[in-house]
């Protein structure tokens, strides 16, 4: 028995790819996480076997066994690690007697459909009170929740109405600098 702990051991060191599937995407921001700017080349897309949930501030990702169950993400080389990896456990919060996600080594699709083994963080608690994200993809779903947000900020209206308030109280280039009320002091000190 020992032996064979020993083995798997030296096999998990081994095993230096990295799927990542929210905030350390680069897509996420545009650049590539601190924790994998140095010491690491990007792989490119993949997806993994799971569900994705929205947990509030991050995503946490459960496997599935349904093949239609996909969340994608990016895959990385590590050059070391053993160091990458401590790091990211207590980032992740996979550390301690309840760690809120454990690392597992997993296959991962890359674009290509070569299969490898990359390390993941699981999710580590109860999905049921979460919402899932049903495309996989978290940075896709919070452009979709900005844009939402966004658009429930900020009025709009269809052309027609635009037409019928320009025809009603004509485009304010028609109007003397007099017909308008400066509102900035109003604004800046709420009303």
């Amino acid at each position: 028995m020992v032996l064979m702990v020993d083995a798997l051991k030296k096999f998990s060191i081994r095993q230096n790819h990295l799927f990542v599937y929210g905030t350390l995407r680069r897509d996420f921001d545009g650049q590539r996480h601190p924790f994998l700017s140095k010491g690491c080349d990007d792989l490119g897309k993949a997806y993994f076997s799971g569900k994705l949930y929205d947990l509030g501030s991050f995503p946490g990702v459960v496997p599935s066994n349904n093949p239609n169950d996909r969340v994608k993400g990016e895959v990385y080389r590590l050059h070391q690690p053993e160091g990458i990896l401590a790091r990211l456990d207590e980032y992740e919060g996979a550390v301690g007697a309840d760690p809120l996600y454990r690392r597992e080594l997993v296959d991962v699709i890359l674009e290509n459909g070569k299969a490898i083994k990359a390390w993941i963080y699981i999710f580590n608690r109860d999905v049921r009170d979460f919402q899932r994200i049903e495309s996989g993809d978290y940075v896709e779903y919070l452009r979709h929740k900005r844009l939402a947000l966004y658009e429930s900020l900020v009025p709009s209206i269809s052309r027609k109405e635009l037409n019928e308030i320009e025809k009603k109280f004509g485009m304010p280039d028609q109007h003397n600098e007099n017909d308008f009320e400066d509102m900035t002091d109003w604004v800046k000190n709420a009303g």
